[in-house]
């Protein structure tokens, strides 16, 4: 019996201190993330430069009509080109592409319609074709999805004119009511990912791409081999960034965030879609994901204050940890997102931290996932294979 009272002992306190290391991580990233410059907008370079604006498009998703017209009624005050790429001639996004470009003749934008080419990632395919057809200094790159508040294209591009920046990113949000699968999501991008990229920044330069909306003179973007080199990879934008950082480059962040409305979804799209970013982020940068779990503060607070009620351990300190866990949540959210307020929403970012740490476990365990309806395995560095 005292062997086994000591080993809930001993256990307890890896708990308890597992659960004050993810306090402070926690509170690092809240720290840097109150500090960050967020929602400003910055005034166009000048003199501006001319901009190609890329648009991989799939799928009519209920937000697409709505999220094409916020970039083509974007002020800037240099010439823009938009080119709106779709993979497949029949595909469904083809009419509603369409008939957003037809009330808004005054903009210089066309639909492609991209040949196959070899590579898995369509994506990456359907840029490489975009970025042929360039013509402008700068190219700019936004996922379907988002939505541009006004002044994010001159916002994305500003920093570029500073010398040494490489390539311009944006933080991003997801706009998603707090109801439904799609709210674990939400919750994951409003409070934890933007943060965790500020903290990683405050280490080190950064090395890799946010792929909401990227910015990047032509030049650059050749002189790194182009999209055409990233059509296996599942994250082509973190390697973009990588390649860029690569030259000597730095990779610098818009203060405006860019919003992304996804479609609404089932658990189960919710849970792939989860996995298989765990698993190319595990692929992409072992170090920083396995280190991750380490400040999943409601996963590590809970551990301590269940085995603290086992072996007869004050439960206060504990709770008090998940108590602040939910209440620096609840502030970055507000932060990210100042129309939406968690209020005792917060407490729920209690079992998102639980199902976040099953999808890490599920990441170690696995190197597979599905995209688009297909199925890859993902290999170390992120190169995709197609199973059958």
């Amino acid at each position: 019996r005292r062997c086994r009272r000591l080993r809930r002992v001993t256990f307890f306190w890896v708990m308890g201190g597992l659960a004050v290391l993810a306090s402070v991580l926690l509170l690092w990233q809240w720290t840097v993330a109150r500090h960050f410059p967020l929602h400003q907008a910055a005034a166009p370079a000048v003199p501006a430069p001319s901009v190609s604006l890329l648009k991989p498009v799939h799928g009519a998703d209920p937000s697409l009509e709505r999220c094409l017209e916020s970039w083509l009624q974007q002020s800037y005050p240099a010439p823009v080109e938009v080119l709106v790429g779709v993979h497949r001639p029949d595909d469904p996004a083809v009419a509603v592409v369409e008939s957003v470009l037809a009330r808004q003749p005054g903009v210089e934008a066309r639909l492609v319609v991209c040949p196959e080419r070899p590579g898995l990632n369509h994506k990456a395919c359907t840029l490489a074709r975009l970025e042929e057809l360039a013509r402008h200094d700068v190219v700019v790159v936004s996922d379907a999805d988002v939505l541009a508040r006004p002044g994010l294209l001159a916002s994305a591009v500003a920093p570029l004119a500073a010398p040494g920046v490489g390539l311009v990113n944006c933080l991003y949000s997801h706009q998603a009511p707090m109801g439904g699968a799609r709210a674990w999501e939400a919750l994951s991008l409003n409070v934890d990912f933007w943060s965790q990229v500020l903290q990683s920044r405050s280490l080190a330069r950064q090395d890799f791409a946010l792929g909401a909306v990227m910015a990047l003179r032509r030049s650059d973007l050749l002189a790194v081999g182009g999209f055409g080199g990233l059509v296996d990879q599942l994250a082509d934008d973190f390697h973009l960034g990588r390649r860029i950082h690569q030259r000597g480059l730095r990779i610098e962040l818009a203060t405006m965030v860019a919003d992304c409305i996804e479609a609404p979804a089932t658990a189960r799209q919710v849970w792939s879609h989860q996995v298989r970013w765990a698993r190319t982020i595990r692929a992409c940068r072992p170090g920083p994901f396995f280190l991750s779990i380490l400040s999943n503060g409601s996963v590590w607070a809970a551990g301590a204050l269940a085995m603290a009620l086992t072996v007869g351990r004050s439960p206060w300190p504990w709770a008090g940890l998940m108590v602040m866990r939910a209440g620096m949540a609840a502030s970055l959210h507000r932060r990210m997102c100042p129309e939406q307020s968690l209020g005792a929403g917060s407490v729920r970012v209690w079992p998102k931290d639980i199902a976040t740490a099953v999808v890490w476990a599920a990441a170690v365990l696995g190197n597979t996932g599905e995209w688009r309806g297909r199925r890859f395995r993902v290999r170390p560095g992120g190169t995709l294979t197609e199973l059958a």
